[in-house]
């Protein structure tokens, strides 16, 4: 007994011993150091240097080309065998514009700004995504933080109980059964205790592992709840509309469907080209890559070009891009529907915890008398060790559906503020 009370206490202090790390600070190593916010940022990154006229045709494309070909031939000329042989040198800058191309580039510059917005908001979704997620485990941390201090209340209790039974057991004031009963809920709850330690550290690392950092990094959290002033659900959900980035994704998509429609449909259209070239070449006899006393060659040219016939394949392509904006219209009004649910939901639970919350301090109130009042009446031996027992558990029981909702309200409200789009900081 003596070794498990040692253990017991070299937990606690070891849990006591952590720095304090803040929610804030939390907040910011993941939005600074997590894995997944980083690859976010560089697709983000990539998604906006993409954003560029050249990307979509706009500027003119030059070519710099050098070649050097051998030739050796052989010819009957007048029945007689003649042999030529020459090396054909050519050096050029080719310039080529674009004039016209069916409004291809205009669709397709466009196509790029609408990527990089949809970009962004993934970006964001993510960033959103991983805080919800360090809320949710520092707020897990934060509520076995308290159940370990319920655990260890329950547990002295029981060790009090356990202390006195022997001394009466000592002194042949109390039978056997009460005894080895006493060391039997003092095991139960000792154990408990343990299985909430180990719960506790196992959640630490969890944090650890989302924040990017060592996983054995020791800390403990602040279990003071405070609550943030919530808006009414019409105002969550017109809030949500205008900043949610699942439906302001789904919205990028559209408007990139939209513009990926036109860029197939510019193949209807005839494309007007624009080329130029200046160079120099030279054809010395048999193999000799000499630009000596070359020849100047300049040409320039407009060239249009309209497909006829390709096997259908610009009637399938326009087809197939129509079905996918159809697709993303769909995805919009299913975004919509999701995100008119979600906020439903998410505000009925966290409305209901607050109310329930209210009603668990009522009876934790009420167990906490009756508990003392057991407790009293069993130190008389007014009352049986079940009895007594019974109550401890409920007392003990309210403390942590307290507890639970108490953190059950703040996951709630991060939920919301994450669906308004509110959850990041400024």
């Amino acid at each position: 007994m003596k070794k498990v009370l040692i253990i017991l206490t070299a937990l606690s202090s070891f849990v006591l011993a952590q720095n304090i790390l803040t929610l804030e600070e939390a907040v910011n190593i993941a939005l600074r150091n997590n894995v997944n916010v980083g690859i976010a940022k560089n697709s983000y990154a990539m998604a906006e240097n993409n954003i560029h006229i050249g990307n979509a045709g706009f500027l003119p494309r030059f070519d710099l080309s050098l070649s050097s070909t051998y030739n050796d031939n052989y010819m009957m000329i007048m029945g007689n065998k003649n042999y030529n042989s020459y090396t054909a040198n050519i050096i050029a800058v080719k310039a080529s514009y674009i004039l016209f191309d069916g409004m291809r580039n205009f669709a397709t510059f466009a196509k790029l700004k609408y990527a990089g917005a949809q970009a962004f908001y993934g970006e964001r979704a993510t960033a959103e995504n991983i805080v919800l997620q360090v809320i949710q485990l520092y707020n897990q941390i934060a509520l076995l933080q308290e159940n370990q201090n319920i655990a260890l209340e329950s547990m002295e209790i029981s060790r009090e109980r356990l202390r006195r039974q022997k001394a009466k057991e000592e002194f042949g004031q109390q039978s056997s059964v009460d005894y080895l009963s006493a060391v039997v809920d003092f095991n139960k709850d000792s154990l408990n205790y343990i299985y909430v330690v180990t719960q506790l550290s196992q959640a630490k690392q969890n944090l650890n592992q989302l924040l990017n950092r060592d996983i054995n990094t020791d800390f403990t959290v602040k279990d003071v709840v405070s609550y943030r002033e919530i808006p009414d659900k019409e105002e969550i959900l017109r809030l949500a509309r205008a900043n949610n980035t699942s439906l302001k994704s789904a919205l990028e998509q559209r408007n990139i469907s939209q513009e990926e429609k036109k860029i197939v449909n510019s193949a209807f259209y005839p494309t007007l080209k624009l080329e130029s070239a200046y160079g120099y070449n030279t054809l010395p006899e048999e193999f000799s890559v000499d630009f000596s006393d070359p020849n100047k060659t300049f040409y320039a040219g407009i060239s249009l070009q309209y497909n006829l016939f390709n096997g259908f394949q610009n009637k399938i392509q326009s087809q197939n891009a129509e079905l996918a904006l159809k697709n993303a219209e769909l995805a919009v009004r299913e975004a919509e529907l999701s995100l008119e649910t979600e906020v439903s939901n998410a505000y009925v639970e966290y409305v209901n915890a607050k109310v329930a919350l209210e009603l668990e301090k009522t009876s934790l109130e009420t167990s906490r008398l009756n508990f003392e009042r057991m407790r009293e009446m069993y130190d008389l031996g007014k009352v049986t060790l079940t009895q007594f027992r019974e109550a401890q558990l409920k007392f003990i029981s309210a403390k942590l559906r307290i507890s639970e909702l108490k953190f059950s309200i703040k996951n709630n409200e991060a939920k919301l503020l994450k669906l308004a789009g509110l959850l990041l900081p400024d």
